[in-house]
């Protein structure tokens, strides 16, 4: 829910979600993976205290690969009719803070129009 949730979405908490759809959707978007990193990271750890982030991984389905690590590389979104072009899966890797127990999730994040 904190993935998928924009800023303004939840009423009376103008700032609960990770605002991912709007940095992702946009026209001409760059992205870079560590931005995505930093804002899951932070809004899951705001958000949802009993856990701890372990890692996020990003998946371009556009390119069809892994987005690589590190501050230069980027992902460039502009206007195509490739749909795949706008879709990426998140992979958010965390541990129970209580039971030390390691648990995944997996996000599709989508172009709806």
């Amino acid at each position: 829910t904190i993935l998928t949730t924009n800023y303004y979405e939840k009423p009376f908490q103008p700032k609960f979600g990770a605002n991912l759809r709007q940095m992702l959707f946009e026209l001409n978007t760059m992205v870079s993976e560590s931005e995505l990193n930093r804002i899951i990271k932070e809004q899951i750890e705001l958000w949802e205290p009993r856990v701890e982030v372990l890692g996020v991984e990003v998946f371009d389905l556009g390119a069809g690969k892994s987005v690589p690590k590190g501050v230069s590389n980027v992902l460039m979104h502009s206007f195509n009719s490739d749909t795949d072009r706008y879709s990426l899966v998140i992979t958010v890797y965390c541990s129970i803070k209580s039971t030390g127990e390691e648990i995944s999730t997996r996000v599709n994040m989508n172009r709806l129009r």
